[in-house]
């Protein structure tokens, strides 16, 4: 049998950085919906419909469950396993389809 050369790896380039959004940007954002959720809610409560202020109640629930269990659950679970995943990174040799990369040639 013949021997297949392994495939060439091709560099391609690196995409350019994305800019940096400023840091209030998002809570901003948050503090926006919070606000019109708020005023949602205090108006259904003056409506005098309680199909609707049930259904508003319950979404509230539904929001304070969905920020905790991101803030306390997914966010803490992210940032341990991005500093595991640097820690193996660094300790592991540089590698290529399983096979270890071969050093650069020097240049003269």
């Amino acid at each position: 049998m013949t021997d297949i050369p392994a495939p060439a790896v091709i560099a391609t380039p690196a995409l350019p950085p994305r800019p940096e959004m400023p840091w209030q940007v998002l809570p901003a954002l948050g503090l926006v919906v919070l606000l019109i959720f708020a005023g949602a809610l205090i108006a259904s409560c003056y409506l005098g419909d309680d199909t609707l202020r049930t259904q508003m109640f319950t979404g509230a629930y539904g929001l304070a469950t969905l920020v905790l269990g991101y803030f306390f659950g997914s966010a803490i679970g992210s940032k341990g396993k991005d500093a595991t995943i640097a820690a193996m990174a660094a300790a592991a040799p540089a590698t290529t389809n399983g096979a270890p990369v071969p050093p650069a040639p020097a240049t003269p």
